[in-house]
């Protein structure tokens, strides 16, 4: 009856929630070529050079990265060698989203153009990272034990084992991080628990989107997910053994790029944006909503979405809820502990709010910015939704404002010696 009631309710909003908007969603999106094309595709097809690795995290995942040094057949003389940049995903996303705006705006594209060596991380669980050392997520046996995650054992081993290989393999000794919703989320834990490492290899931390407490979140879905986290756990655990939530397969590619192309079909893909914490789509690039719908999904684990549904529940940025006797041994209180950001300290953030964000609303993210205190070397605030920072009709908050930040945290001797354009 519970997800009955639910589902009933899933379905009114998105109905109301379709019509009350319908009139800037009445214009249909324009014809996208790179809907199905894969990230390799785009980035070669776009004139720069792509390769794939792979790096396994010390609780043994095993994790895809995708690195985008230059152009194609451009060659760089050592010792001089780009200052890197890594970008990290949101929640159901992966490396594909760097690329989905428009070529000459998107961010893996803009960095590339700039003179920066650009890596492209891939949490685990998605449909790039969905292997480990010694447990099969298709097994039934091994299934559960694999999926036993949430975004903070991205940030205590994902994180520092991306970067630690682009460090070595790059030769550098530090790196700007760039992370958009789930991605700071993850530094910011990452940097609160392990400080001193991160302050060792990261010289900047960009946050788009950033999300650490939530209370303040206007999404109605998300709202009515987690005052049912309860219910939907025990449905997709207990009744159906679903532990990765909405993998490469759910509504993907061919399909989902066909339906976005109908007239109906393209209201509702463009109202999809909004569902998800875009308030309104109209400053978003909708003639890219195809490309971005037909690259995510991408999985993840339903630990990822309960955790997030008890930091919006009890308004604050706390670990894991596993109960109270398991917390008692765990963390030796009842109650999770919160992640201390409050403590960090000499390590540069940018913050980059949206004031049209219904996720990461502007009250939460102006919290955030008072617990990080003199570590905050930016803050900008723009008419941006959720999933603008990654297809906004206007990226000058990236391609300006981003840019100039992780110059500014870059070793000079790049800018002066023209690998940087100015």
């Amino acid at each position: 009856m519970k997800f009955l009631t639910l589902t009933i309710a899933l379905l009114g909003y998105v109905s109301a929630n379709f019509l009350s908007s319908y009139p800037h969603f009445f214009i249909k999106s324009s014809a996208d070529d790179d809907a199905n094309k894969s990230l390799k595709e785009i980035v070669k097809e776009n004139g720069f050079a792509i390769e794939q690795h792979t790096v396994t995290t010390a609780d043994g995942y095993i994790l895809t990265l995708f690195r985008v040094p230059g152009f194609l057949n451009e060659t760089i003389q050592d010792p001089i060698k780009k200052p890197v940049v890594l970008l990290q995903h949101g929640l159901e996303a992966d490396a594909d989203c760097w690329v989905i705006n428009s070529p000459d705006v998107t961010h893996t594209f803009v960095l590339a153009r700039q003179g920066f060596d650009v890596w492209m991380g891939n949490n685990r669980g998605n449909k790039y990272s969905l292997a480990h050392k010694t447990l099969d997520p298709n097994d039934p046996v091994d299934k559960p034990k694999f999926w036993q995650f949430s975004f903070e054992q991205m940030g205590i081993y994902d994180l520092p084992a991306e970067i630690d290989y682009i460090l070595e393999v790059t030769g550098q000794e530090k790196l700007s991080y760039v992370g958009h919703s789930e991605g700071t989320t993850q530094m910011f834990i990452g940097a609160s628990l392990n400080q001193e490492y991160f302050k060792s290899k990261v010289n900047v931390f960009l946050a788009l989107a950033p999300i650490t407490r939530i209370g303040h979140v206007r999404t109605t879905l998300l709202k009515l997910l987690a005052d049912n986290v309860d219910a939907v756990q025990h449905l997709i655990i207990d009744d159906f053994g679903m532990y990765d939530m909405f993998g490469p397969d759910w509504l993907r590619d061919q399909v989902t790029a066909a339906f976005c192309d109908t007239k109906l079909g393209s209201l509702i893909c463009d109202a999809f944006l909004e569902m998800i914490g875009d308030m309104d789509v109209s400053v978003d690039n909708l003639s890219r909503v195809k490309t971005y719908l037909t690259h995510v999904p991408s999985g993840s684990g339903y630990r990822d979405f309960v955790h997030y549904a008890q930091i919006i529940n009890t308004d604050r940025f706390q670990r894991y809820d596993f109960g109270a006797d398991i917390n008692l041994d765990k963390y030796n209180s009842t109650i999770p502990p919160l992640y201390p950001i409050d403590q960090i300290k000499d390590f540069p953030i940018a913050l980059f709010g949206g004031t049209l964000d219904e996720l990461g609303s502007v009250t939460d993210v102006d919290w955030t910015n008072q617990q990080l205190g003199n570590n905050v070397v930016f803050y900008g605030q723009y008419e941006l939704g959720h999933m603008s920072f990654l297809i906004a009709k206007d990226m000058t908050f990236f391609t300006v404002d981003a840019v100039n930040v992780i110059k500014k945290y870059s070793t000079n001797s790049f800018v002066q010696q023209g690998f940087l354009q100015e």
